[in-house]
């Protein structure tokens, strides 16, 4: 039980501080402009597998700015020095 609840203790703290970081970037970005610059991450488009009868699609994104990734790696930092 403990090992799961450190898990989503992690993933919230981490998913948290990138948020943070990212709304802070875009708020910084009008006096600092390249902390604004997003670096998107993912599958676009989505890979699709047209079977006849069933369509699927998987597909995923990650938007970081500078601030959300150093809001990311805090919250990793943050975590290891809790635990």
């Amino acid at each position: 039980m403990r090992r799961g609840f450190s898990t989503l203790v992690f993933v919230l703290l981490v998913a948290f501080t990138a948020v943070l970081g990212n709304l802070l970037g875009e708020a910084l970005s009008g006096v600092i402009p390249f902390l604004g610059r997003m670096v998107v991450l993912g599958l676009h488009p989505p890979l699709t597998a047209d079977l006849g009868f069933l369509r699927f699609s998987l597909g995923f994104s990650l938007s970081f700015n500078l601030v959300g990734l150093v809001g990311l790696l805090l919250g990793v930092f943050l975590y290891r020095r809790w635990s």
